[in-house]
Formats: C-alpha cells, sequence, structure tokens
C-alpha cells in the first residue's frame, strides 16, 4: 500500500475519532422540553445500549418500575449514570 494513503487513512480515522468524541461531548446533557440527550459514557448496558450511544431521556420520576432503564448524576462520577432498576424500596 502507498505510504501517502495509509497516511491518509489514518489522518481520516483519527478525525473521525475526534469528531466522535466532540459530539459526544456537546451532546451530554441536553435538554429539549421533557426529554434530555445524553451519550453513554461506558459500555456496562450492553447489548440494550452501547458505549457511545445517543440516548434520549424522558422525564419522569412518578412511574418508575423494575426493568426500566433510568438516568441520574452521581456525586461520585462527572457524566449522567445509565442503569437498569432490578429493585425498588420503599423507605417509610
Amino acid at each position: 500500500m502507498n505510504k501517502k494513503i495509509l497516511v491518509f487513512i489514518i489522518v481520516i480515522i483519527a478525525l473521525l475519532l475526534l469528531m466522535g468524541g466532540l459530539v459526544s461531548y456537546a451532546l451530554s446533557d441536553v435538554e429539549i422540553s421533557s426529554l434530555s440527550l445524553t451519550v453513554q459514557a461506558s459500555s456496562s448496558m450492553e447489548p440494550a445500549i452501547s458505549k457511545g450511544d445517543i440516548v434520549i431521556v424522558e422525564k419522569n420520576t412518578e412511574d418508575i418500575q423494575v426493568g426500566d432503564i433510568i438516568i441520574y448524576k452521581p456525586s461520585w462520577f462527572p457524566e449522567p449514570v445509565l442503569h437498569r432498576v432490578i429493585s425498588i424500596k420503599n423507605e417509610s
């Protein structure tokens, strides 16, 4: 393979990765009325949601059920976190 073509391909791949990172950063926490957009930061939700997927979130805290996927902002991590609800405890 020609050296110029190889360098060109590497530069294009690097630019695509950079653009993907910028889009991910720009879309984190974008709000549109009752919906917001966020980017999945890890592979912890695979295969349902992959790392880098853009997720549309509807704000609804009244009807959370086991099996739902929720998003929250923990104090220990700078980005929103997605998790599947596995149990609900009523604290009264």
